[in-house]
């Protein structure tokens, strides 16, 4: 249980010293890195024109098996028996 609440604890101190450390920043930071394109740079080409619907033929639905409802197996009728209670079943003679 110690081992939970240190590592509760560190985790707080860790989230707090983070925060403590994003507010005393005057202001953020600029981007590390920028790229520039240089203006010769290859450029991909605009896209052609896209297929609209209504152009597209429809191809008729084939229809290759019929779709049949499943009968569910049935289970055979068994004859139940009649169970028993061991301390009300006829006792067997002894020496018999």
């Amino acid at each position: 249980m110690r081992v939970v609440f240190a590592a509760v604890a560190l985790c707080l101190l860790g989230f707090a010293v983070g925060v403590a450390r994003d507010l005393s920043l005057a202001s953020p930071p600029g981007p590390s890195a920028s790229v520039a394109i240089p203006p010769d740079a290859v450029r991909a080409h605009p896209l052609p024109p896209l297929p609209r619907t209504e152009a597209a033929e429809a191809a008729p639905i084939r229809r290759v098996h019929a779709w049949a409802p499943r009968q569910k197996p049935r289970a055979p009728a068994v004859k139940a028996e009649i169970k028993r209670d061991p301390d009300t079943a006829p006792k067997a003679e002894p020496g018999k």
